[in-house]
């Protein structure tokens, strides 16, 4: 999970996509590496993980990682409030990254809030339409919106998907629970 994050912000991420971000603290960062490690010791260690990350937001409060892994293990241990907290501050500093989008919109499902698991979705689908995300991110967008009980935009959503992916397992399977 943070192994995906610092490969999210090397060379191979898209420019275009990320905004030019202040570097970040070394202290910070090392911080997010120890939490790092920490994760990959296992599941008791996630407690001593997220006092790590909560190090390095302390030293750097703008390093969007670090508020991401804390949301992604609040989220992993069902913890609705402080994933959406976190998830937020992550979003409110990097709004194109289609992981945070996708966290937080499921952070919202869990806390019953299908309308603002719509907004995150569809706030991140304005921005980056063409994201190679972006049809993950619809299917999950029509799930929030059958929620929400909006069927019709939801099947308009899906049908979305359906055009450039007409095999798309996720997509059909969600406009199945559409139709139910």
């Amino acid at each position: 999970m943070i192994a995906l994050l610092v490969v999210g912000c090397g060379p191979g991420a898209k420019r275009a996509e990320i905004p030019k971000l202040p570097p970040a603290k070394p202290e910070a960062v090392e911080a997010l590496k120890d939490a790092a490690r920490l994760v990959r010791l296992g599941p008791g260690n996630l407690e001593r993980a997220l006092e790590r990350l909560k190090d390095a937001v302390e030293i750097d409060p703008q390093l969007w990682e670090a508020w991401y892994d804390a949301g992604w293990i609040e989220l992993s241990r069902h913890h609705t409030d402080e994933a959406v907290a976190a998830l937020e501050k992550a979003q409110s500093i990097l709004p194109t990254y289609a992981p945070t989008a996708a966290a937080l919109g499921q952070a919202y499902a869990q806390a019953n809030r299908p309308a603002d698991a719509v907004k995150v979705l569809r706030a991140f689908l304005d921005k980056q339409p063409n994201a190679k995300e972006a049809n993950q991110v619809r299917v999950q967008l029509a799930n929030a919106q059958r929620r929400a009980n909006k069927l019709d935009e939801a099947t308009e959503t899906l049908r979305t998907v359906l055009r450039s992916e007409p095999r798309s397992a996720p997509a059909l399977s969600a406009l199945g629970m559409v139709y139910e």
